[in-house]
């Protein structure tokens, strides 16, 4: 639903089809569609029709009242996916909502199993929308039923300074239970918050830490120090390490990766299948893939031990200022016999 869509505009599009489209299972607001949809008083009751909606994701939307954005998910009775990216809200509380029992947060909707939420920025106003939606979902049933969270946040105005922990808040330490799958920005520091929650993620099978513009030697010991935070490590198949650059990706950023080959022995990460390093970069008009070559190089060199395992996968996007979102520039693996591809 997009409110520039001919077909669209000016038509309450969700009234009108309520009970007639029993099978759908997605909806999609984008900019302004989710404020025309709950400008009428009827729009809640009618998107309720939709009783097999599983997914709903809203883009760029403002919503009008934090309250509309919980009524409108307490609506779907089979929603279980929600993406949000850059929504917002006018005048989120600074004093969030009070705990509920166990027991209430057992029964209310939502009960989401993924939740994905991308670019919220880290200035005070949009933490206070961050920690708002998250202190009001870890008091419904999402709390114990999620099992794949994937968090970001924009970092415009910190430099990539501040993680997710210090964006969402407390209220994340309630979505542990039984997720399997944690998709996470770090900030700059030690983080010890983050090594808390990840204490708590008994089921974890897959996670994805992402770094932004912060890369130091320091990160592949914070790195260390992450992973053996996992209480379970056997059974971790996947890990995925993001790097992002403003600029070309300099080779001394990378002093001190040998400490993620010592902390990923097989006798503790025996569940291990992929180790996954991605690097973005923004590159000069004038300048081509050819540092990809040194890199590889240059990670296998310091990774001895993991590319033995043939469990190594490395990928770079090179993307000029001006481009739109990035394209694949090259992708670099290993084969069985350890040569790359």
């Amino acid at each position: 639903m997009h409110p520039h869509t001919p077909a669209f505009h000016g038509r309450p599009f969700v009234l009108e089809f309520a009970g007639h489209l029993p099978n759908v299972t997605a909806i999609i607001f984008s900019f302004a569609g989710f404020e025309a949809f709950s400008s009428h008083p009827s729009s809640f009751v009618a998107i309720s029709r939709f009783l097999k909606i599983q997914s709903l994701s809203m883009l760029r939307c403002t919503v009008p009242s934090f309250g509309a954005l919980r009524r409108t998910l307490a609506s779907l009775p089979s929603l279980t996916n929600l993406q949000l990216s850059r929504v917002s809200w006018p005048g989120a509380a600074a004093e969030l909502l009070p705990h509920l029992s166990d027991d209430a947060s057992t029964v209310r909707r939502p009960a989401l199993s993924v939740l994905n939420i991308f670019s919220w920025d880290t200035d005070p106003s949009s933490r206070r929308h961050a920690q708002q939606l998250m202190a009001w979902l870890s008091e419904t049933a999402t709390s114990s039923s999620l099992v794949d969270l994937r968090i970001r946040v924009h970092n415009a105005t910190s430099g990539g300074r501040i993680g997710c922990m210090a964006t969402f808040g407390p209220s994340l330490f309630r979505f542990g239970r039984i997720l399997r799958k944690l998709d996470i920005r770090v900030g700059e520091s030690r983080d010890p918050d983050l090594e808390l929650f990840l204490c708590n993620l008994t089921s974890l099978e897959a996670l994805h830490l992402r770094f932004e513009f912060v890369l130091q030697r320091s990160t592949w010991v914070q790195m260390e120090m992450l992973v053996h935070s996992l209480p379970r490590p056997a059974q971790l198949v996947k890990l995925g390490i993001i790097v992002d650059f403003e600029g070309p990706p300099e080779l001394s950023k990378f002093d001190g990766l040998e400490a993620l080959d010592v902390a990923l022995r097989p006798e503790l990460f025996k569940g291990l299948q992929a180790l996954m390093l991605h690097v973005e970069y923004r590159k000069d008009p004038e300048e081509g893939p050819a540092l990809t070559g040194p890199m590889l190089a240059m990670i296998k060199s310091k990774l001895p031990e993991l590319f033995a395992r043939n469990i190594v996968e490395v990928s770079a996007y090179a993307f000029e200022p001006s481009d739109p979102p990035p394209v694949p520039d090259v992708k670099l693996r290993t084969e069985p016999n350890g040569a790359p591809s």
